[in-house]
């Protein structure tokens, strides 16, 4: 076997640790001569040899050398393990020294090709780790899952683990099916859920159809109101503008009536007048009856003034005044 490839390591390698038999890495190098020339092991055969006897001989310096007598450079095989290097599978990102690959590879690589654990039980599959740890999560049939409906808690055999290849046999004892009519907690054996999910079918159903008839009346509720409301608000409107009819039609009146007193009160006034008139010129005092007050308030006759001029009588006037109020 040659040395190692040039193209694993990642910096430039020293040309001393590289062989003159194969231009490659060294790889267990062997010291051939007293100058400790240094060649592969694997190489050592492919070492120039002389022509009469054919003995082997440095392809450095051409020194002779006993292939049993060789020894193994422990000091280059440091310097050579020391060289940062890739992981032997291309894909793997690791990078160390070379002397740590065996043990990157044996623990950490996940792209060693594997066997897979279950290989044992009849399980023929092998790939990188990582692909194996996806075939244990998803296809292999001899790997045990959890029940994927109630794990650890479903309360059939194996505590909730059985062999991928054998759910069917875990179906029917699994007590943690559940109910498929939304929101229903129910869970339990298949047979016992074919019995309860039909009648929680119809029971789902009629819930449905009056929480439906529900929100219905609750928008014809919110509509009739809505109506009353506009309906109620008309109706004060109305009122409203009848009862600031009424009030204007009453203050109308109360001026009206005001009106009528101010002329009354004037009429009044001038009558007294015309009474202090007459009290002074005439002697005895007339009675008090109505008819002998409608001569005390009759005006004596002035030959100035018109025979058919108007004499107001106040009794009258007040007997008006009391009606109209």
């Amino acid at each position: 076997m040659p040395g190692l490839p040039l193209a694993r390591f990642l910096n430039p390698v020293p040309r001393w640790l590289i062989c003159p038999i194969c231009n490659l890495v060294l790889d267990r190098p062997t010291l051939l001569c007293t100058s400790e020339h240094a060649v592969c092991e694997s190489c050592i055969d492919n070492c120039p040899t002389t022509k009469k006897r054919e003995v082997p001989k440095c392809p450095i310096c051409t020194m002779v050398f006993n292939p049993d007598e060789v020894v193994k450079s422990v000091v280059l095989e440091r310097q050579v393990g020391g060289l940062l290097s890739k992981c032997d599978y291309i894909d793997c990102p690791w990078i160390g020294p070379l002397h740590d690959v065996p043990q990157h590879i044996y623990h950490d690589c996940a792209h060693v090709p594997r066997a897979c654990p279950h290989a044992s039980q009849g399980c023929t599959f092998s790939a990188p780790t990582a692909t194996v740890n996806l075939h244990l999560l998803i296809n292999c049939p001899f790997a045990e899952i959890p029940c994927p409906r109630g794990g650890a808690d479903c309360g059939g055999e194996g505590k909730g683990l059985y062999r991928r290849s054998e759910g069917y046999l875990h179906y029917p004892v699994c007590t943690m099916h559940r109910c498929s009519v939304p929101d229903c907690p129910t869970k339990g054996s298949f047979s016992m859920l074919s019995l309860h999910t039909p009648h929680c079918s119809k029971l789902h159903t009629s819930l449905q159809t009056a929480q439906d008839d529900l929100e219905q009346l609750k928008t014809d509720q919110a509509r009739w109101l809505s109506m009353i409301g506009s309906a109620t608000k008309k109706a004060l409107l109305l009122a409203g503008a009848a009862s600031e009819d009424r009030v204007q039609e009453l203050e109308k009146m109360v001026e009206e009536r005001d009106e009528r007193i101010r002329e009354l009160e004037e009429l009044l006034g001038m009558d007294g007048a015309l009474r202090g008139e007459e009290t002074e010129t005439s002697s005895p005092t007339p009675s008090l009856s109505p008819e002998s007050g409608r001569k005390c308030f009759r005006r004596p006759k002035n030959p100035d003034e018109d025979e058919d001029a108007v004499v107001v009588d106040p009794f009258q006037a007040l007997s008006g005044v009391y009606k109209w109020m």
